[in-house]
């Protein structure tokens, strides 16, 4: 089976913040979001066409993996995952995988965190508020 490569470039979450612990292949993301839920997508770059992808497949955490076409979106070049839904807190892990007619790629993993910052309301430090 030819390997194929995939490169994720993005995680794309509306208003939070986001760092990285780079953990040289499998880095931790940490999201800051200011409520939840949180819907997010995963942005990449398409693989090359030697590599005769068919499809890609995405999955967060236990759930059932759901494939989605390559085809370029037209505003970021880029290819777009389908959108999830967090609804809590928790670590959380999302794997891709390109398909072709030989098999699958070796599967890119994102793990992260989701968290909701301390704020300060009526002089009280509330955590998760």
């Amino acid at each position: 089976m030819k390997r194929l490569i995939l490169l994720v470039i993005l995680i794309t979450v509306p208003l939070i913040n986001y760092s990285c612990l780079n953990n040289d292949l499998n880095p931790l993301v940490t999201l800051e979001a200011q409520t939840l839920p949180i819907t997010i997508h995963v942005e990449h770059a398409q693989n090359a066409a030697i590599d005769n992808v068919t499809n890609y497949t995405v999955q967060l955490d236990n759930q059932a993996a759901i494939p989605y076409p390559n085809v370029l979106d037209a505003v970021c070049s880029c290819i777009k995952t389908p959108n999830f839904v967090i609804n809590d807190t928790n670590a959380h892990t999302i794997i891709i995988l390109a398909s072709n007619i030989w098999g699958s790629s070796t599967p890119f993993t994102i793990n992260f965190k989701v968290t909701i910052p301390a704020k300060v309301t009526n002089g009280v430090l509330k955590v998760g508020a």
